[in-house]
């Protein structure tokens, strides 16, 4: 997509557990190091390798050189900002076509909805 913000590819890229693993393991700040993430992800170091590289190409994160290791972190504060929305946003169901996060709470069959409208 030319000009327009590809969303597909950015959900590509959150839609994986490993990835995410690493994205919400970065989002606590400074620098990460692949044998780490692979540990902390629980796969190999060449599957957390190749989940890096497409983290990387995908704009989300970077790397960069200690020595002989590379040291990963999240490739802007508006990443980080961007997850910790879609973290709120997993955490409540989303009314798309009323354009509001619902906050469930209480009794009842249907339970109390607060609504909470998406800023334009």
């Amino acid at each position: 997509m030319h000009g327009e913000a590809d969303l597909a590819a950015i959900g590509t890229l959150l839609a994986d557990r490993t990835r995410a693993t690493f994205l919400l393991t970065l989002l606590g700040g400074g620098l990460t190091s692949a044998s780490a993430l692979a540990a902390r992800a629980e796969v190999s170091p060449s599957l957390a390798s190749n989940h890096l590289r497409k983290l990387s190409e995908g704009g989300l994160i970077v790397a960069e050189r200690h020595g002989r290791q590379r040291m990963y972190r999240l490739a802007s504060s508006s990443i980080a900002d961007a997850l910790e929305v879609l973290l709120v946003v997993a955490d409540h169901p989303v009314d798309v076509e009323a354009g509001v996060l619902v906050d469930e709470f209480g009794g009842g069959a249907l339970g109390d909805r607060r609504r909470v409208t998406f800023a334009a």
